[in-house]
């Protein structure tokens, strides 16, 4: 077991917000806190895999396909796998929101019956 705290993980403050860092090998943790009025820039990853998870407030994430740019209000609790789609994350309510962004190099791999079961009682 590996029990990293808060104030060791690598922290980034930005103009839109906070952002915490915690890196592994295979896998990134990055706590993202956006501040009201806030947004990230735009980009995208052509070898990560990214899933962001909200985890406070309300967020509106803006994407690009097929040469439009769409959007979509998030809430707390609202899950995206973003992939490798061109995107922005937006907060434009009075009050700061945050999400989990969990990247990952992935194998093609479906590994679901193994996720489910892989659990033993001790």
């Amino acid at each position: 077991m590996k029990i990293i705290l808060r104030n060791t993980a690598h922290s980034q403050e930005r103009e839109s917000g906070n952002r915490l860092y915690y890196d592994f090998p295979e896998y990134s943790l990055h706590l993202n806190e956006i501040k009201p009025g806030g947004a990230t820039d735009w980009h995208h990853h052509e070898k990560i895999w990214e899933t962001v998870f909200v985890t406070k407030g309300e967020l509106i994430i803006r994407w690009k396909e097929d040469g439009r740019i769409k959007e979509q209000l998030l809430h707390e609790g609202d899950v995206v796998e973003v992939g490798d789609t061109p995107q922005s994350f937006a907060n434009e309510t009075n009050e700061p929101a945050a999400f989990l962004d969990i990247k990952q190099v992935l194998s093609g791999e479906d590994k679901q019956e193994l996720l489910k079961t892989d659990k033993v009682s001790d």
